[in-house]
């Protein structure tokens, strides 16, 4: 991956209020450059299937900013979770739980394809 700088408060800012009216953003982790967009907003996650033709076969990850942003997503937050994130986040790993029930699914197909209602979560620490 091509080094990054980091950037600006205002650009941070910015991206930000982009994210909060359900507009995309890209933005680079340690393993690739991603777009992103509101976890929490239906017609947001869609534009990320529809931007990248991502099959709904194949489910996003959601990135947080800390342990907490992820328990509060998780329906059942296991010891090893905890153990594991404590351990290597931020950083690339990917932690898998059953997600919590008010979760956005854009539809009954997609429940039953996004990994069985689970939730996938990394916190980069780019």
């Amino acid at each position: 991956m091509p080094k990054t700088t980091c950037p600006s408060k205002e650009q941070i800012e910015q991206a930000g209020a982009l994210i909060r009216t359900g507009k995309l953003v890209a933005f680079p982790t340690e393993t690739v450059y991603g777009l992103g967009a509101n976890a929490l907003d239906v017609g947001a996650v869609g534009r990320i299937f529809r931007a990248k033709g991502r099959p709904a076969t194949t489910p996003l990850i959601v990135h947080v900013d800390s342990v907490a942003m992820a328990r509060g997503l998780a329906s059942c937050w296991p010891e090893q979770a905890e153990l594991l994130t404590r351990r290597f986040w931020p950083g690339p790993l990917t932690i898998v739980y059953p997600r919590i029930l008010r979760f956005p699914i854009l539809s009954l197909r997609d429940f039953l394809l996004l990994v069985c209602g689970c939730l996938r979560t990394l916190w980069p620490s780019i």
